[in-house]
């Protein structure tokens, strides 16, 4: 996601970029822009990073379903936007689904995030929100960068380039790659029987997102979408699956 953003804010031409990274990655020099290195992600180190570059925005793509360390960095990230001068909003890691009115699914992500959100939800000197069917990461990024013209955020940005069924999107791979895809079923018992063991994590996580998709976790509030879509995301072109697979044949990165 951080690729994206970049390259996304870069073609936009409108902002000044700074990353901030604890990994000297290739792409982020190759790429030209500016980039301050940390030992940790803690207040102390990246709160005067933000006021020397005079950053307005923080955005964060640090991902983790490990409780202490998504909320350690996070809670770094937040009193830095508290004690900075000029630096008063934030876009916390949060890009899944409808974290709103299932805010308990995945359950994997909500263990590592709750503490967290609950300070968001409490926070009142930090403006911040949680962009969140089928949504190219790419477009999503594009979005971000088109929210930066706006002064007031709403708690939660809906943004989705499709919205379907799994057996809809499967007959798109199947037509695309012009063959039949072996498919499988899962019934609501097999997935709460995967959840309740817990030998078997990777059985455990898969039945979490199987959890969240068939609850409607993935699914958006359709009728705020499309208004925030009009509000915020004028000139956006968010790709169906069927563009993303032709998009797929001429470059590496959709």
């Amino acid at each position: 996601i951080t690729q994206y953003l970049v390259d996304e804010f870069l073609s936009d031409g409108s902002h000044d970029i700074l990353v901030i990274s604890r990994t000297d990655r290739e792409w982020i020099r190759n790429s030209g822009v500016s980039l301050h290195l940390l030992k940790d992600y803690t207040e102390d180190e990246i709160l005067p990073v933000l006021d020397d570059a005079k950053a307005t925005v923080l955005i964060s793509t640090l991902a983790s379903n490990d409780f202490d360390l998504f909320t350690s960095m996070h809670n770094a990230l937040l009193n830095a936007c508290r004690g900075s001068m000029t630096c008063k909003k934030l876009i916390p890691s949060g890009y899944l689904g409808n974290m709103r009115d299932l805010e308990t699914l995945p359950r994997a992500s909500y263990n590592a995030r709750k503490l967290f959100r609950e300070t968001l939800k409490n926070e009142t000197d930090v403006q911040w929100t949680l962009p969140i069917t089928w949504t190219a990461a790419r477009d999503m990024a594009k979005a971000i960068v088109k929210l930066m013209a706006h002064e007031d955020w709403p708690q939660y940005v809906w943004v989705y380039g499709e919205t379907g069924t799994w057996n809809e999107a499967v007959a798109k791979f199947e037509k695309f790659l012009g063959r039949t895809l072996e498919k499988t079923y899962r019934s609501k018992e097999d997935i709460d029987s995967a959840l309740q063991q817990t030998e078997d994590k990777a059985k455990w996580y898969t039945a979490t997102m199987e959890e969240w998709s068939i609850l409607g976790g993935s699914a958006l509030p359709m009728e705020e979408a499309i208004q925030q879509r009009e509000k915020y995301f004028q000139g956006v072109r968010f790709r169906d699956i069927e563009e993303l697979l032709e998009s797929s044949k001429s470059m590496q990165i959709i």
